[in-house]
């Protein structure tokens, strides 16, 4: 087996995601443009979700596709761990409440910075 076929056969049990104190800085302009000072400042968040998880929950899909643009917390990071460390529940079932408060969460609201309480000096809405 070549590593490359151990490397997806671990992938398929895993979720993978990727935290940084701040998004792509880097380069001769990044101080002085609007974008590389808001990404200098914010945090960056990826997550690759394992292929029998996608197939199993389409809606997981759906929620972070609602989830991606919106101002997010800790708290819905902390959750979205909690959920995958506790075990997700039998896929097929109507009631998705299980979601609530996770990066899946299809019905979190749209919030500004001081209803998310993210310092002005962070703040991506000004």
């Amino acid at each position: 087996m070549c590593s490359s076929d151990l490397l997806d056969d671990q992938l398929e049990n895993t979720l993978v995601l990727l935290l940084s104190d701040h998004g792509l800085h880097m380069g001769p302009n990044f101080l002085y443009t609007t974008n590389g000072k808001l990404e200098h400042v914010n945090p960056l968040l990826m997550m690759l979700l394992p292929p029998r998880v996608r197939s199993r929950y389409p809606s997981l899909l759906l929620g972070l596709t609602h989830t991606e643009q919106l101002l997010l917390t800790p708290y819905e990071v902390y959750n979205t761990l909690k959920l995958f460390s506790r075990g997700l529940p039998e896929s097929g079932s109507e009631d998705e409440t299980w979601k609530k408060g996770t990066l899946f969460d299809e019905t979190l609201p749209s919030r500004d910075c001081g209803q998310a309480r993210i310092p002005d000096n962070f703040c991506k809405c000004n």
